[in-house]
């Protein structure tokens, strides 16, 4: 996750995964992905300043804090997190900031609803 100006570029920028993904623990080959969530679009500012952090990062908090999981199924999908993400920054911003994301392989859970 990228929350920084601009950092959509990255998003453009990157290569496609080789199929050969980094597994840092052992998964499921149905939970295998690449994401990338990048803040703002390419050439596009990053705000700062909502409820004490920026507003991407927010959006990724309340996210993950159960607001993404879409089918209230208790496991927050890497996916659902992403709309969410797309839905929420654009509405905290006013339609000023809208993030961006590249993703490859199937969804897989980045956390759990309380």
């Amino acid at each position: 996750m990228l929350d920084t100006c601009d950092s959509g570029a990255f998003v453009l920028a990157s290569p496609r995964a080789d199929g050969h993904p980094r597994r840092h623990r052992p998964v499921d080959a149905e939970q295998l992905g690449r994401v990338i969530l990048a803040g703002a679009g390419n050439q596009q500012m990053a705000l700062e300043g909502y409820q004490g952090h920026g507003h991407f990062s927010y959006a990724v908090i309340t996210g993950l804090d159960g607001k993404a999981d879409q089918d209230q199924d208790k496991t927050i999908l890497i996916s659902e997190l992403a709309t969410f993400l797309d839905n929420e920054v654009a509405r905290i911003t006013g339609g000023r900031q809208y993030p961006m994301s590249d993703s490859q392989g199937m969804a897989f859970p980045i956390g759990l609803a309380p």
